[in-house]
């Protein structure tokens, strides 16, 4: 099943086409090709003081701790790595977008599944 929660005053907040389907995508592909039992994807946006919050996790199968390091450091360091696709292309577009101050986590979802967080600074009101 898939969730989508969107905070109030976060209606209008756009972020570069196609990126949260992109994120979603992955997880649908990737997460759910050893599990057995019912799947889980969860979108929310929401803000805490100074940043927008864009969250997908999913209950999946997770990622091995080997390839989650991988992922980090191709994500973080893209000139040093292979290629990612689509989710160095995701991080890449909201650095652009909104500066290298933005966020982009993946880690190990409790009590299992994977998290993915774009944290993007925004002026405090």
């Amino acid at each position: 099943s898939f969730t989508c929660e969107i905070c109030d005053g976060l209606e209008e907040f756009q972020v570069p086409s196609l990126s949260l389907q992109t994120v979603v995508e992955n997880a649908v592909q990737h997460a759910f090709k050893k599990k057995t039992g019912p799947a889980q994807v969860d979108v929310a946006a929401y803000t805490e003081p100074g940043s927008v919050i864009l969250s997908v996790t999913d209950n999946g199968s997770g990622i091995p701790r080997e390839e989650l390091d991988a992922i980090r450091f191709r994500i973080d360091e893209p000139e040093q790595g292979d290629e990612l696709h689509g989710l160095q292309n995701v991080s890449n577009r909201m650095r652009l977008l909104f500066g290298a101050g933005v966020k982009f986590t993946i880690s190990l979802a409790e009590p299992h599944g994977t998290a993915v967080v774009i944290r993007i600074p925004v002026p405090s009101d």
